[in-house]
């Protein structure tokens, strides 16, 4: 097939044009065997490989200034390498080869905080985000702004219009509304964490 051919049938998006394939074919056959094959049936691949010269066909843009066969090479090219990455998923708690003993090789990661009081630091920060919303609009406004996003009274009074004797009254009702919520535990010392 010639190239004047080829690029008729690639104009028109003739896709169900059978020469272009057979032409085609021991270039996709070379792109197997130079990057992909792996163990695969071959047959399976080559039909892939067929497919992927259909979209070639409709994804071409003569705009770009690249021969067809060209796109189609690189495209093949770039297919069938992505069919060669193995997938494997690995666990942590395989035992290590270079370790003295049992030990996992998630034994062996070194964390730099303790991550039990990470955890539970992190619990403790998302029940009190859960009890912020508890809150009066308002109170949770203050509190949020004040506390969490750490501005100062004067651009949280700013932001949100309100005078500052306003906002040292919902400051104080949203904490103490807070301490409320933790009763039974102790409300003060948890919400100290935070506010202090």
């Amino acid at each position: 097939m010639d190239y004047k051919e080829i690029d008729r049938i690639v104009d028109q998006k003739d896709i169900y044009n059978r020469e272009i394939y057979e032409a085609f074919k021991p270039l996709v056959i070379r792109s197997i065997k130079q990057y992909c094959f792996n163990g695969q049936d071959m047959d399976e691949l080559i039909n892939e490989g067929l497919e992927e010269i259909t979209y070639a066909i409709l994804d071409y843009d003569k705009e770009r200034k690249v021969t067809f066969t060209a796109y189609l090479k690189a495209r093949l090219r770039f297919f069938y390498l992505g069919k060669n990455r193995d997938k494997k998923h690995l666990s942590l708690n395989i035992k290590s080869p270079t370790a003295d003993s049992n030990e996992e090789y998630i034994d062996l990661l070194k964390a730099d905080c303790d991550l039990t009081k990470y955890i539970e630091r992190r619990a403790e920060v998302r029940r009190l985000y859960e009890n912020v919303r508890k809150l009066p609009p308002r109170q949770q406004d203050v509190v949020y702004k004040y506390y969490l996003e750490e501005k100062d009274s004067d651009n949280v009074c700013q932001e949100l219009g309100i005078s500052k004797p306003a906002f040292y009254r919902s400051k104080g009702a949203g904490i103490d509304k807070l301490r409320k919520y933790y009763k039974g535990e102790d409300g003060h010392e948890i919400i100290s964490k935070f506010v202090n």
